[in-house]
């Protein structure tokens, strides 16, 4: 059960990090954090409800994908931050504001 400790670590700095910071980049790293955070709680306990018959939650499929969609979202974000900066020279959350039209 000690090991379910790292996740939550990981999680709790990606939550801090998404509260503090101010650019698009750092969001974008912050809640990817917390993606690979579920992701490896998933593993974690699909690995550790295994029972002697190798029967049990079979959880690593869900961290997959929450992996791919993590990437997916990350490989959106930075295009959304590379199309802000082509326009607007900075990469300010603030700015995103101004994008309405």
């Amino acid at each position: 059960m000690s090991s379910i400790i790292v996740p939550a670590i990981l999680a709790g700095l990606a939550v801090a990090g998404i509260l503090t910071k101010r650019t698009l980049l750092g969001m974008a790293a912050s809640i990817q954090i917390l993606f690979m955070a579920v992701a490896l709680f998933l593993v974690l306990v699909g690995a550790l409800s295994l029972d002697s018959a190798g029967t049990g939650v079979h959880a690593h499929a869900g961290g997959f994908f929450i992996t791919t969609i993590g990437v997916a979202q990350l490989v959106t974000l930075f295009a959304l931050a590379v199309r802000l900066f082509y326009h607007k020279r900075k990469i300010n959350l603030s700015e995103l504001r101004t994008l309405k039209h």
